[in-house]
């Protein structure tokens, strides 16, 4: 995309191409060449030089299906139905949060002059996620769609390979989102795990996922689309979100940290103006511009009330002291009365 797309903002989004994924099956010639690495290159835009991109391993094929490395067995991803793009692209969305969340370090390339990132020492059949690592600009900057890459087929036939994927993107306007998770005395809480949703308007409601549930405000017909179900707060109780979109989400508690309440209330915020995020000792504070921060209390579950008597002991013992005089009492009728017989 040239500069002057940039000025006029008359293109908000350029497909260069469909996302690209493989799916399982080896031949006993893949099995073979299966440590064969080669050069995986992302094509974006010569408008985008500079630009960092990060490659994850996410999962690798084992006996015809894809198994998750360690670093992503929790993201909450299904590898199993990739059958449409859109299934794809939404798990490539999914696998991108989970790995901010998580705070994971992939292999980082920057995008050159001719608007490439390159990926060396990639391995067939390995399933990889390709996602921009920062936000280079305020207010407007490029939004390059997150994919799911692997290498084709037909590239094992040779001795070395090479394979481009050309990537979607989009010129927008980005912020971010801390979510605090405390307890009632202020101390963060790890452990949280959250949904995260975005407020979606459609056209028409059949371009919805089929599963969606309406609803509909000033805006228009709109549902809830998930974006990750598997967010969960850091050692700091801190859950953090960049180069969010503008538009309106939520966050809404799945599992409360040990010990405490869950709290199902969905947290609804909106991205209308651009910010960005520090890091501070470990933990994310607003950098500049304007940023959503929510803070999630959770209660502590309440202690069982102890079990209290029924009845006063001085009570009892009363009681037991009256029926040792009144045996006594008997016992000493009763031998009078024998010893006057």
């Amino acid at each position: 995309m040239k500069s002057y797309y940039l000025k006029s903002f008359a293109v908000m989004m350029l497909f260069l191409s469909i996302v690209v994924c493989c799916f399982p099956g080896r031949t006993e010639a893949a099995e073979s060449n299966a440590n064969q690495r080669g050069t995986l290159n992302i094509h974006v835009d010569s408008d985008a030089n500079g630009i960092v991109m990060e490659l994850y391993e996410v999962a690798e094929e084992q006996e015809g299906v894809y198994e998750f490395t360690p670093e992503f067995a929790q993201s909450g991803a299904d590898l199993t139905s990739l059958g449409t793009s859109e299934k794809v692209q939404q798990t490539a969305e999914i696998l991108q949060l989970y790995a901010q969340s998580a705070f994971l370090e992939g292999k980082t390339a920057k995008i050159d002059e001719s608007g490439n990132a390159r990926f060396t020492g990639v391995s067939l059949h390995k399933l990889y996620l390709v996602v921009q690592s920062a936000v280079q600009d305020q207010d407007i900057t490029f939004r390059i769609q997150p994919l799911l890459a692997c290498v084709s087929k037909e590239e094992e036939k040779s001795g070395s390979w090479e394979q481009t994927l050309e990537a979607k993107f989009a010129v927008e306007r980005f912020s971010a989102v801390i979510l605090n998770k405390t307890n009632s005395d202020g101390q963060a809480l790890q452990g949280a795990v959250f949904l995260f949703q975005k407020k979606q308007y459609e056209l028409a409601e059949s371009e919805a996922l089929s599963d969606a549930k309406w609803e509909r405000d000033e805006g228009g017909a709109y549902y809830w689309k998930t974006m990750s179900e598997a967010l969960t707060t850091n050692s700091f109780g801190q859950i953090v979100i960049e180069a969010l979109p503008y538009g309106t989400y939520r966050f809404v508690e799945t599992k409360a940290p040990e010990g405490y309440v869950l709290d199902d209330t969905p947290y609804e915020f909106t991205v209308e103006t651009a910010g960005t995020l520090q890091l501070d000792q470990g933990i994310y504070k607003k950098d500049s511009g304007a940023i959503a921060e929510l803070t999630v209390v959770n209660e502590k579950i309440p202690e069982p009330a102890p079990i209290t008597p029924t009845s006063d002991p001085t009570d009892i013992l009363q009681y037991l002291l009256l029926l040792i005089v009144a045996g006594w009492g008997t016992g000493l009728i009763a031998w009078r009365k024998f010893f006057h017989s």
